[in-house]
């Protein structure tokens, strides 16, 4: 339940929801254009302030595209030290273009990353490029480029029309900004949702006519990776000792899959794009732990912490079932 203390804000949560509300109506009735493109846009977003797994469906979009069209990815570059448009290179790190947008270049180091505040901006120099598919990250508020479908993610458990706006919430915006998705992925949810529960959800969505609903659940796996990307077996580190360091906005489930594979360890949690110092590395070294992390994070400790101890856990998007999954993917229209 919501501390009942953040409810003495709410009418600061009101004036802010309904500023935010004006400006979205400003774009709906015209008097603020949205750009088009003619390359494929792909919005991903939420209404969210973070942990809906938004970065998970854009890597898992990277993965079922970048072999099928020439695809590249836009993002603002959250928390980055650097401004402007950035094509980012194999000399960027996450300080220059934020951790997101590093570990897409770490993983599809093939597939075109960039950066850059301005939206518009950013779509054209890669439609220079001759960028066919472009994924917008991050975009659900950044009105001013018209996406050619735009995914809203929300989580099952903390779904958006379950929240308020921040501050007595954590949403950006009120909750009706959801019809301008076309398709909304529920994300996170149990392994085994039953169908009464997916039905229960459709209901409080009560979603539009032309919109798709599909659900998803993070699915981990059963190894870890080192700096080289050499990959271990979960199962060789039963019985040894484990500190599992998160810097992200919900490190709940990797927690609960790491008691579920019965693994000894103590969770060092950090805040969502934390930058990690020589006092966390005090910290974390104090023990002869095995330091295992996400991958966003990975990135970031192998700076700080000796390789040889280091690993990730890779984290997947799953749907419930095959015809599930092609029915989201003909919902984006990519062509061969």
């Amino acid at each position: 339940m919501m501390n009942k203390f953040r409810w003495l804000l709410l009418p600061l949560a009101v004036l802010y929801g309904l500023v935010v509300m004006i400006r979205n109506m400003f774009f709906d009735f015209g008097l603020f254009e949205q750009k088009k493109f003619s390359s494929n846009l792909i919005g991903v977003g939420n209404l969210s302030m973070g942990g809906t797994g938004k970065s998970i469906v854009v890597d898992f979009l990277i993965k079922k595209f970048y072999q099928k069209t020439n695809l590249s990815v836009l993002s603002r570059g959250y928390k980055r030290k650097s401004r402007g448009y950035i094509l980012a290179t194999s000399k960027d790190t996450p300080q220059t273009i934020g951790d997101e947008p590093f570990q897409f270049l770490s993983k599809y180091p093939d597939v075109g990353v960039a950066v850059s505040e301005n939206r518009i901006k950013g779509v054209r120099s890669l439609e220079n490029l001759d960028n066919q598919t472009i994924i917008l990250d991050d975009v659900f508020q950044h009105r001013w480029v018209k996406p050619s479908v735009l995914i809203l993610t929300t989580t099952f458990q903390r779904p958006y029309f379950s929240d308020y706006v921040f501050p007595v919430g954590r949403l950006r915006e009120f909750a009706l900004g959801a019809k301008r998705a076309q398709i909304i992925l529920v994300t996170k949810c149990p392994p085994d949702l039953s169908d009464s529960e997916k039905f229960d959800f459709l209901q409080k969505i009560s979603p539009k006519s032309y919109q798709q609903v599909f659900f998803t659940k993070l699915v981990y796996d059963h190894k870890v990776l080192d700096y080289q990307k050499r990959e271990y077996p979960l199962k060789k580190f039963k019985g040894k000792k484990i500190l599992l360091v998160t810097g992200i906005v919900d490190p709940q489930p990797l927690v609960e899959y790491f008691e579920n594979q019965q693994l000894t360890f103590q969770l060092m949690q950090f805040p969502d794009h934390h930058r990690y110092h020589s006092e966390d590395f005090n910290r974390i070294s104090s023990t002869d732990y095995q330091v295992f992390t996400t991958e966003k994070d990975f990135h970031k400790l192998i700076d700080i912490i000796d390789p040889n101890r280091l690993y990730y856990v890779p984290v997947g998007l799953k749907f419930f079932d095959s015809n599930q999954e092609k029915e989201f993917l003909k919902g984006i229209n990519i062509s061969n």
